[in-house]
C-alpha cells in the first residue's frame, strides 16, 4: 500500500489484493477466485491483464477468467503457441485491452 500511496493512486483503486496477506499467490487459482469474490463477480465475468504469460494470463484463464497477456518486447513462437493453446489473448499495448475484451 505504501507504494500505491506514494504514486497517488490510492483514491483510484477500489481494492488491493496482496498475496502475502492471503498465503497464496498467482498462478494459484485461489487468488483469482478470491479477487472475483471481493469484487462480487464470477470468474467468467472477469478478465485479468498481466505482463507474465504463465503466472498472470494462463493462471487467470485456468481459474476461469479471461486471461490477457500484455507481451512486452517480442514474444517467442513457443510463448505465442502456449498463449493460443491456453486461450489467452495477446496484446502489445494497454490501448488494445478494450478491443480484445469486446471481441466475441
Amino acid at each position: 500500500m505504501a507504494k500505491i500511496d506514494r504514486m497517488g493512486l490510492t483514491p483510484r483503486i477500489e481494492h488491493v489484493i496482496a498475496s502475502g496477506e492471503l498465503g497464496f499467490a498467482k498462478p494459484d487459482r485461489r487468488i483469482f477466485e478470491h479477487t472475483c469474490s471481493v469484487f462480487g463477480v464470477r470468474p467468467s465475468e472477469a478478465a485479468y491483464v498481466g505482463d507474465r504469460l504463465e503466472t498472470d494470463a494462463i493462471g487467470a484463464t485456468t481459474a476461469g477468467l479471461a486471461g490477457v497477456w500484455l507481451a512486452r518486447g517480442i514474444p517467442t513462437s513457443p510463448e505465442l503457441e502456449s498463449a493460443r493453446e491456453s486461450g489467452v489473448a495477446v496484446i502489445r499495448t494497454l490501448a488494445e485491452v478494450a478491443a480484445v475484451l469486446a471481441a466475441p
